[in-house]
């Protein structure tokens, strides 16, 4: 069976490659972390990194922004999931994002 390919439409650096079978059944593969969100995660990190060695940083308040880190860190992976599972990672009756 003869597969035809073509890039999603999701985002200008081609998220995921779908194949598309003659019966006319779509498959997602080769979905993966952007470039971008893949920036993103380790910026925060070494946002972390850098707030920990401000003077005066407590114990308290390194555990609190890596928490906070942690939590924006998981929005980014909300992304990858839902572009992986859409029907289980998006919330019932809400609009996908542009781009997400």
């Amino acid at each position: 069976m003869a597969i035809k390919e073509a890039w999603a439409k999701e985002s200008q650096d081609a998220v995921g490659k779908l194949q598309v079978l003659e019966t006319g059944v779509t498959i997602t593969t080769a979905v993966k972390t952007t470039d971008e969100e893949k920036k993103v995660v380790k910026l925060l990190g070494e946002a972390f990194t850098l707030f920990a060695r401000l003077p005066g940083v407590s114990d308290q308040d390194k555990r609190d922004m890596c928490g906070k880190v942690h939590a924006c860190q998981d929005m980014v992976a909300y992304r990858v999931a839902s572009r992986v599972d859409p029907d289980f990672w998006t919330v019932p009756g809400a609009k996908p994002k542009e781009g997400a």
